[in-house]
């Protein structure tokens, strides 16, 4: 049974470039896309994806309250938060809200994917630049709430345990 993924941003390039990413990998289809928060939620509702791609600021509702009644209704539905902003309060705002991951907009292809593999897994995923960024301040603010498993793998990113939700 193929991946099913949802795609939910406000620019149709977006959509278009993650759709093209995800549909070269075996096993995955993209089942809808959303151009806003609202149509988001219910198209996830109606379709049960596997995963949400959320763009965090979209119109009608932005990504992190879709995320919040998304995840509030649907628990077994990944998101994974994409955005242009690298800060710390909204990477917080994303997971708070349910998110098992947030990635970057200018993220490789191979990040993304790695990401999807790592969601899948249970595990949550973080675009290297933002731990970069704010390791040390990052980190503080999960430490209660996770322990961090850095992922073996060429992309550095960090997969937190689900134990925290």
């Amino acid at each position: 049974m193929a991946l099913r993924i949802l795609l939910a941003d406000d620019h149709p390039v977006i959509r278009s470039t993650l759709r093209q990413i995800i549909e070269r990998e075996p096993g995955t289809c993209v089942v809808a896309e959303a151009e806003d928060g609202v149509n988001a939620v219910e198209l996830a509702l109606r379709l049960s994806p596997d995963i949400v791609l959320m763009d965090t600021s979209m119109p009608s509702m932005n990504g992190i309250e879709a995320t919040r009644q998304l995840v509030a209704s649907r628990p077994k539905c990944r998101v994974i938060a994409i955005s242009l902003h690298m800060d710390l309060h909204l990477v917080n705002e994303a997971f708070d809200a349910g998110a098992s991951g947030y990635l970057l907009k200018d993220m490789a292809a191979r990040e993304l994917t790695s990401a999807i593999r790592e969601v899948l897994a249970g595990r949550h995923a973080v675009s290297a630049k933002i731990l970069e960024m704010f390791d040390g301040q990052f980190m503080q603010t999960l430490s209660s709430k996770a322990s961090p498993i850095y992922s073996s793998g060429p992309i550095p990113m960090i997969a937190l345990n689900r134990s925290w939700q």
